[in-house]
């Protein structure tokens, strides 16, 4: 009985990841593109956009999937923000 709630649990955790993953590679470019405006240097623009995907993905929930872009630019810049300080 407690594997299938392990089983369930780490299923809806996965689809939560998919979900995630599908409604971020519609903004990535975006993403990419304000980092690299942000830094001007690319490998710090694209360590900028690991840094982003892996907040959204720890507070992600599906139902702010209609503003994820917004969401993630919002992160990012206060990233940037905060590291530059």
């Amino acid at each position: 009985m407690t594997s299938t709630k392990v089983t369930s649990k780490t299923n809806s955790k996965v689809s939560q990841y998919d979900s995630f993953t599908v409604r971020v590679m519609d903004c990535l470019d975006e993403l990419y593109t304000t980092a690299v405006r942000l830094t001007k240097d690319m490998p710090k623009a694209e360590q900028l956009v690991q840094t982003t995907l892996e907040k959204g993905a720890k507070i992600y929930k599906p139902e702010s999937s209609a503003v994820i872009r917004v969401w993630l630019l919002e992160i990012m810049t206060q990233t940037y923000y905060a590291s530059a300080n």
